[in-house]
């Protein structure tokens, strides 16, 4: 069942996520999309990453790694969730002692025993503190960097697991013990226990700012897009519903910007085989307690259905450059005016303003 928003634009029935549309807590931001668009993967993942459209961006750190180099109090205001990919423009903090920690379980967060390590007993970050003077493992010298990574998840261990028994979530999420039964996939499930691993270090860590989850459904339908959409999107909008549920719970969705975004959007046409292919603009979905609600953005032209594409013009006021969400983003929740600091390259910003004149988010 699907559940209107407005006119034709809708979301899975009995969802959250149209609760908070009810309550002006949910922005569409639409037509959002760059110049010198691609339509790879790749180089598109790493020019919404890096905040970057000219050169090669993929060699460029993303613009969170900027925010955290510049003004995160401590590595553990970032982590990563559910990606076990540390090369990634989002993660490449340069200072050492801010570099993040990618994650997927917190109470699984240890480094497997190393049977190489004389006896096979004991765990290679172990073996690890015992020799750090001599900055040997099993003879061999290692790299001071790489020792203090390596400390540093031993030290993490503790923490990460003290962390997942000191918050109990009170509401239920799509994990490993979902029910196919019910609707949805076992990558949705994976999503949801993301999303509790996010509600866990929101309630506990001090020193929190950014998390990055991953969200492992692939969303590239060029085949049948009607049926995989309906058979991913349950569990996907059930995760979320319980993570916003979660949120309020604990008292933090006043605190929290929630962005959903790919690296780009898709075709508009139907192609042959019942998908769709990639595209140019898309719509991001920002949801929060401090966030004005509605539509952003203009609507479809002539001439992206002439294309079959939304088409980025910079001339058209109804386009909007991603960087322009993510300098509101910057400026008005995490508080930061200097945003050439963390968006180097010039780019159109007009401000977001929804269809009631209101900006993104509330009290600016």
């Amino acid at each position: 069942m699907l559940a209107p928003l407005h006119q034709q634009i809708t979301l899975p029935s009995g969802q959250q996520s149209s609760g908070v549309w009810a309550d002006g807590e949910m922005a569409l931001i639409q037509k959002v999309g760059c110049p010198s668009a691609s339509l790879s993967h790749f180089h598109s993942s790493d020019v919404y990453s890096t905040g970057c459209t000219r050169g090669s961006a993929s060699r460029t750190k993303g613009w969170i790694a900027r925010m955290a180099d510049a003004h995160y109090p401590h590595y553990r205001s970032l982590f990563s969730i559910g990606s076990g990919n540390m090369d990634t423009p989002d993660l490449r903090v340069e200072n050492p002692d801010l570099r993040p920690l990618s994650i997927n379980d917190l109470s699984g967060f240890r480094i497997q025993e190393d049977h190489g390590i004389e006896t096979g007993e004991l765990n290679l970050l172990q073996a690890v503190a015992e020799r750090e003077a001599r900055r040997e493992v099993g003879g061999q010298r290692i790299d001071a960097r790489v020792a203090t990574g390596i400390r540093r998840v031993y030290t993490e261990t503790d923490y990460l697991q003290a962390v997942d028994q000191q918050y109990d979530p009170s509401v239920i999420y799509p994990t490993d013990d979902w029910n196919p039964n019910m609707g949805g996939d076992r990558a949705g499930a994976t999503f949801g226990a993301n999303l509790r691993t996010a509600a866990k270090l929101i309630c506990v860590e001090p020193d929190l700012h950014t998390l990055i989850v991953e969200n492992p459904v692939n969303w590239d339908m060029h085949v049948e897009q009607a049926r995989t959409m309906g058979y991913h999107a349950p569990s996907i909008f059930w995760a979320l519903d319980a993570f916003i549920r979660d949120l309020k719970t604990m008292g933090r969705w006043n605190d929290v910007c929630i962005v959903l975004y790919s690296e780009f959007g898709r075709s508009l046409p139907e192609n042959s085989n019942g998908g769709t292919d990639h595209g140019v603009g898309q719509t991001m979905m920002v949801f929060g307690g401090n966030i004005n609600g509605g539509i952003y953005g203009g609507q479809l032209t002539e001439r992206d259905m002439n294309h079959g594409l939304i088409m980025y013009d910079p001339n058209d006021h109804g386009c909007i450059d991603f960087r322009s969400v993510y300098s509101s983003i910057i400026r008005n929740h995490m508080g930061y005016q200097n945003v050439d600091e963390i968006l180097p390259e010039a780019f159109i910003d007009r401000g977001l303003f929804n269809q009631q004149n209101q900006s993104l988010f509330r009290g600016v």
